[in-house]
């Protein structure tokens, strides 16, 4: 799609970003999604979604205080200041982790902005990012840990998923693994040249 002005692009993106609702969630695909994980996946303990008022409190302070905020406005910053509510946190994002319960849409919530790219105005120069807001970055980091543990001991993840591994740049590594095997393709073109 190709738009001719900035407001004809702010528009289509408006439509699709700014409806309020939680989409389509009785979708017939949605279940046969959800049949299949609950299949292969086991269902992590409530043991392994323990989570202290240290290890909250040492998650948030890891985050950039004055990155963008979500809709919430509230930056790290003052998540990081106000320790009273660690605890409280701590115990809801436990509670969530463990609930079969949809979490509040609110909690979920982004604001998405297009940031143009270098050169002309088109469809394809324009990036979206969405701002999160920083309690829901807060409880997606607590929940790192216990996830991966959790895909590890069942061997869900798979090896060349290196992007979402800790202490592992994704990028870099596969980066270095197409390098070795262009430098392994030519060697044995070599080889086949010099034989035959």
């Amino acid at each position: 799609m190709l738009f001719g002005s900035v407001e004809e692009a702010t528009e289509f993106w408006k439509s699709l970003w700014e409806s309020e609702g939680p989409g389509y969630t009785s979708a017939k695909w949605l279940e046969e999604i959800r049949s299949a994980i609950n299949e292969r996946v086991p269902e992590p303990t409530d043991e392994s979604l323990e989570l202290s008022t240290e290890q909250a409190s040492s998650v948030i302070t890891k985050k950039r205080n004055w990155s963008a905020p979500g809709p919430d406005q509230i930056v790290t910053f003052w998540w990081n200041k106000v320790y009273c509510v660690h605890e409280g946190v701590a115990k809801s994002f436990q509670a969530i982790a463990r609930s079969d319960r949809e979490v509040p849409f609110w909690f979920t919530e982004g604001k998405t902005s297009l940031i143009p790219k270098a050169g002309e105005f088109s469809s394809e120069n324009q990036r979206p990012i969405t701002c999160l807001n920083t309690i829901y970055k807060w409880f997606t980091s607590c929940l790192l840990k216990p996830v991966d543990k959790h895909l590890n001991e069942n061997g869900l993840m798979q090896g060349e998923q290196r992007g979402t591994m800790a202490n592992c740049s994704g990028t870099i590594d596969n980066l270095l693994i197409d390098r070795m095997v262009c430098r392994d393709s030519q060697r044995e073109h070599c080889n086949l040249s010099m034989h035959g």
